[in-house]
């Protein structure tokens, strides 16, 4: 069994795919700014997302949208509103 120190896991987490790796970012907060949501990575990075892109958070309420944790290897979730964000693909 590998293992990996902590701040391995801080920077980034390696996902594999056909043999290849592919690093993902770990999504550190979110915020809420007008119409997108913007993901804050750790490695301070940000990345602004329309939130026509997903109905739910779009109509969901201020107290909703709080409501979210992370899944995974940096995936989102908000189980209130049954929505659920895939941080790679939305970095593919």
């Amino acid at each position: 069994m590998l293992r990996y120190s902590a701040e391995h896991y801080m920077d980034t987490l390696l996902t594999l795919s056909n043999n290849t790796v592919k690093l993902s970012p770990m999504v550190g907060a979110i915020r809420f700014e007008g119409n997108k949501m913007v993901i804050a990575f750790l490695d301070g990075e940000e990345l602004p997302v329309p939130l026509a892109w997903y109905p739910k958070l779009y109509y969901a309420t201020p107290l909703q949208l709080s409501q979210w944790h992370i899944v995974g290897t940096g995936n989102i979730r908000w189980p209130e509103l049954d929505e659920y964000i895939s941080v790679t693909d939305l970095i593919s």
